[in-house]
This record gives structure tokens, sequence and C-alpha cells, in this order.
């Protein structure tokens, strides 16, 4: 900081002051005499306005055979590019004619979605019907699998981590090791998932009053009542119930210790056989399981803590069994008490193994000021399950942590009471990796035993395919709809070699005398699409977004057949014809997305009837699909292609 000049005074002091001020008049009469010149040195320009052209963009692509949509890449055009290479890079168009991906070699055959009531595909997609020697259908069997088109082979091969066309279906040539392998590694996957969807549930549903419990515990509170118990048992309930979280971490565990004796690691047809067959014994526990599959791969070949994890669960059924007997017992009881209600309690999730907002149930005491302000600044309160928590934790621990939400009845503190307050459940395993995640890497690494040779068998009977493509928009709060024809890169322009086709699919018969125009129809009724997020780990199909099918109420006679648009489905089932609610999913802003589509005939819709009788194809056809964003986009003018205004 500059320090004020002290006044002089004096004559002393007014000789100096003249000085200087002669000093500084005879540098600026120096300087004034050369400006010009440094003046000149910096010149500028002023007052320009300038405009940076709008490009908002809705892009597309194929999605790279590794699943991950991050990498593909903005390339200059090249016209001497093959269709396969440029569908790689974004761009407005996606162009499937290529005999690369061999969709011209599929014929689908009836089959049913295999979807769990939470939209979580297995790897095996769809179910496919098996026929007893009476000729009359047995049973569906979810066995199919996914390939991509080999060019080298004109066969669809069986892959699990290959993603862009693929052919769904099976591989009639498998040995039965060959489908358990690779059936029990897609059940445990979905069954692991499926346990840790229903814990979060269960805690959904009953969490607020464990919270509630050990909130109240916390503030000294005794007013214990039914409505307690009552929970608590919701809660056990949930977790022993037929295919409840319990039951689908065993699951998970069997099928892992199946696809282990399955795998090349385990040796002879034999020793598969014989581990399966325990599996199959009614009564059989993962311990003898376990004991069966170490007779035939040694112990330090096997998961180190697998052992360790096995005994967990055990223990783990066994707390929530007594649990239950503990709350048997107190529905008797006319005063309940902590003590009387901490037992089953602690076995289902223990407080003293719980943290509300960083703090353990101990310190909260001291704490609810901390607590309280938190709820009124943050908006609600973090309750983190420890590991060693009880039943909650032990599942976090085979399966990997989960969330919830629930709702605190109430927090109290100096005159002051909150309802309601929202709170996050989180679980907070101290399991490096979940004992379940772990088992699975294992069977993995182990790879899938051999047939004969030791060649990859092709996919031999196709009953849908998979589409795999990524998107990504510059549009800020943007969502992938739905298209009716438009053109794909104006907003108000004709031009026919950017125009869209819409979202459409056309047939026609394949016999026209013998399976006509009605049959036509009545066979696109059947088609099915299914919107869902891919997993790109390959372990699952991934996760349904939404439905779609054909609008047969408004079917039209074209060049190409029959053609009825595409249209997706609401929650009740129905046909959503506004375009400007034919919302698939959201975007976020300059990040890829990656969106699968699965097509599928539903066999459940069809009889004999309804199929050609002296043909194995009934019709042919193509699909269109078109997108566009809930944003208004502003595009650029491409010169070249845009008429003259």
């Amino acid at each position: 900081m500059n320090k004020k000049p002290k006044l002089v005074y004096g004559i002393k002091g007014k000789l100096v002051s003249a000085a200087c001020m002669l000093l500084v008049a005879v540098i600026m009469v120096v300087s004034s005499t050369y400006a010009w010149f440094t003046l000149s040195t910096a010149p500028e320009v002023t007052g320009i306005n300038t405009a940076v052209g709008a490009n908002g963009s809705l892009e597309m692509a194929l999605l790279p055979s590794n699943g991950v949509a991050d990498g593909v890449t903005s390339e200059v055009g090249d016209a001497t590019k093959p269709i396969d290479e440029k569908n790689l890079t974004w761009g407005n168009l996606v162009d499937l004619s290529h005999v690369s991906y061999g969709l011209n070699q599929i014929i689908m055959y009836p089959s049913l979605l295999n979807v769990d009531e939470n939209g979580n595909l297995p790897a095996a997609m769809l179910q496919t019907p098996t026929y007893g020697s009476d000729g009359r259908l047995d049973k569906l069997v979810a066995e199919t699998l996914t390939g991509v088109f080999s060019t080298e082979d004109q066969k669809f091969i069986p892959a699990e981590k290959t993603f862009g066309v693929r052919a769904v279906g099976v591989a009639s040539g498998m040995t039965a090791r060959q489908t358990d392998y690779r059936n029990a590694r897609s059940t445990a996957s979905t069954a692991i998932s499926a346990a840790k969807a229903l814990a979060s549930a269960s805690l959904n549903a009953n969490g607020g009053v464990l919270a509630n419990l050990a909130i109240k515990k916390a503030s000294g509170g005794s007013d214990y009542n039914q409505d307690d118990v009552a929970a608590l048992q919701a809660i056990v309930t949930d977790l022993i119930k037929e295919d409840g979280v319990l039951e689908q971490i065993e699951t998970a565990y069997m099928q892992l210790l199946l696809a282990l004796a399955a795998s090349a690691q385990g040796g002879a047809d034999a020793n598969y056989t014989a581990v399966k067959a325990v599996i199959t014994t009614e009564g059989a526990t993962l311990d003898s399981v376990l004991t069966e599959l170490q007779k035939y791969i040694a112990v330090d070949d096997l998961p180190a803590n697998l052992g360790t994890a096995i005994t967990k669960f055990a223990a783990t059924k066994a707390s929530v069994l007594s649990a239950q007997d503990d709350l048997t017992a107190l529905t008797t009881k006319g005063t309940i008490t902590w003590d009387d209600l901490s037992t089953p309690l602690n076995k289902l999730a223990d407080p003293s193994n719980m943290k509300i907002n960083g703090y353990t149930t101990s310190e909260a005491m001291s704490n609810l000021s901390s607590l309280v302000q938190a709820v009124v600044k943050d908006g609600g309160l973090s309750v983190t399950l420890m590991s060693g928590g009880g039943v909650y934790a032990d599942i976090a621990d085979h399966c990997g942590n989960y969330t919830a939400n629930v709702v605190v009845k109430e927090v109290t503190y100096g005159g002051v009471t909150l309802n309601d307050t929202p709170a996050k459940m989180t679980t907070d395993s101290s399991v490096d990796t979940a004992y379940l995640a772990e088992v699975a890497a294992a069977a993995e690494a182990a790879g899938a035993p051999e047939n004969t040779g030791g060649e990859v068998l092709p996919i031999t009977e196709m009953y849908g395919y998979v589409i795999d493509l990524a998107f990504r928009t510059n549009a800020p709060d943007s969502k992938l709809m739905l298209s009716t024809a438009k053109d794909r890169i104006y907003s108000d322009n004709t031009n026919p070699e950017t125009m869209g086709h819409g979202s459409t699919m056309s047939f026609v018969s394949t016999l026209n005398d013998e399976f006509n125009a009605d049959q036509v129809e009545a066979l696109m009724g059947a088609i099915r699409i299914v919107f869902f997020t891919p997993d790109a780990t390959g372990a699952t199909g991934g996760t349904v977004i939404c439905y779609a099918q054909l609008d047969m109420e408004n079917v039209k006679t074209t060049a190409d057949g029959l053609t009825a648009a595409i249209c997706l489905l609401d929650a009740e089932g129905n046909l959503i014809t506004d375009e400007t609610k034919a919302e698939i999913m959201a975007l976020q802003q300059n990040t890829a997305t990656a969106l699968s589509v699965l097509v599928y005939v539903d066999g459940s819709e069809l009889t004999n009837e309804d199929v050609a009788a002296t043909v194995a194809t009934s019709m042919t056809g193509k699909m269109n699909l078109q997108f566009c964003s809930s944003a208004k986009l502003a595009p650029m003018e491409y010169a070249d292609l845009h008429p003259a205004k």
C-alpha cells in the first residue's frame, strides 16, 4: 500500500516541492515529444461484432464391441470408409444393412421375455420352449445366448462381452455341462442383484423403524410396543420368505459352486455330475456342496474367502430364525421393554453398530444438537449400518453395499420435535470384495468347459436380436424420445437424402398364396421390442427401461408390404401415440449413454394358424428406429445439403 506524502512546511519545504514539480514538468514535456512513436507500438481494432453459430445435436452410433459408450469418437468424414466403420463414429445414421451384421440370416422363433419383477434381464434374455417325445410343449427354459456375426464362419458365435448387433438364440450342439456353466453364472448374477434389491426394498419399507428405535434409545426413550414388534417381524418375513433375500443369496452361492464344478477347472465330467447331484438333493446345504466340490478342486484353488463366506451365511440364517423366535414370544407380552426388543433387534440391525451422521449411537446423545441442525440444514439424516451390525449389514458383506431411503418418525431435542425426518440408510461393509463377487470372479476366471475338439459352437436356433447403440447430446435436461419420421439434420426440411423414416416395422409374406396379408398382420401383432440399459460386463443382460409394440390399429399398405408404427407402452400397457410423451430415458449433457434394443416374437400370442405351414419363414421385413431429443435443438445449416432459400 502506498504511503501518503507528508505535508512540507516552511521555505525549505516549499523549495523542495517546487523543484519536484519542475522536474515532473520537464519529464512530461520530453515524453510528449515522442508520444506518437510510443502509442504506435500496440495498435488495436475495436467494435467488431461476432456471433458463433448454434449446433444443438443429438448424435448416435453403434456401441463398440467392448460395450463402453465413451469409446465412440468423432472422425473426419471419409466417403471411402465402409458403413460398418462409419457406424462406430458419432453421427445421425446407423445403417445395419451391411452383410457383416448378419441380420438377414436371423429367423426369429417364438419365445418369452426372461425378466424379473424389478426389470432385470439375465444374460439369458429369452425363455424358449422344449418339447416332449409326444410332441407336446414340455417347459420353458432360459438358456439363450447372445453372439455377433462372424463373417469368416458366416454364423453367430456366442460371446458374453461382445456388443454391437447380436443374435439371441441357443447352440443346440452345446453339452449339458457347458450349458450349466453358463446358466449357473447367469442365475447367480441375477440372484445377487435380486438380493440387494429386496434388501433395499425391505429397508425402504421397514428401515424407518430401525432408525426410530436407534434414535429413541439414544435419547433415553422407553415406550416400546407391539407396533415395534410387528415391524421387526415384517423385516424377518422379508428376509426368510420364499424367493426372499436369504434364499436369493443361497441360490447365488449354490449356482456359483455349480459353475466352478462345471468349469474347465472342475476336471472330469463325473466330478461336475457329482456336485450337481448334491445341489439338486432336497435339503442340501452350502456346507455339503462345498465338501463335495473340495474333492475335485483343491482348497488353495478355490476363492480364499469361500469357506468364511459360507460359514458366515449359515450364521446369518441362524440369527434371523432366532430373531423370529424371539419376536414370536414377544407377541403375547403386555409391556415391551428395551431389553425385550433389543435381543431380536440386535440380530437384525444392531444399533450399537450404526452411525447417525457419523456418530455412533453412544455418541448421539451428546450430539443431538448437531443432529437437529443437520436435519434443518441438510434436510435429513444419514444412518450407516456397519459390518457386524446384524443381518442387513451381513447382506452387504455377501452382495455389496446398498442404500435405502427411510423416514424417521420423531427426533426431539431441547423441547423441539422434528417429525417425519427423511434419512438415507447405507451399508458400510468392511469386506474389501463382497464374498459373492469374489466367488463370481473365480467362476469366470475358471473358464468354460471345452466340448469335443474345443471348438466354439455357433448359435443354431434364433429367437431374437439385440441392437446396441450409444447416444450423446450437448443439450442440458434432455430426454431421448422415440420419433416419427423427420429430417435427421434439420428441424424443417424435406431433403430426401436426410429425411428419416420414423420408427416403423414393415413385413411381407414369403408365400402369398398360402400366407395372406391378414395372417401377416396377426403375426406382426406378436412382435415385441424392449429398450434396456446393457450390462457392459456381460454378466447380465441389463435393466429394462421401457417396452414397445406395433400400432396394429393403424397398419398401412406400402411398397414394403404392411407397415406399422412402433409405439412405446405406458405403465398400464397402452400404446403411447403422442410423440411428445414417447420418452425412453434421460440424457446427461455431453455424456455418452448406452441403450440396447431387443426384438423378439411373443410366443404366448401365437397359435399354429398364425404361421405358414409349408415354408420355414412366414414373413420377412425390416425395422426402422428413429430418435429425437425433448430439447429444441438449433442445428447448423449444412450448405451442401440444405436447399437454397
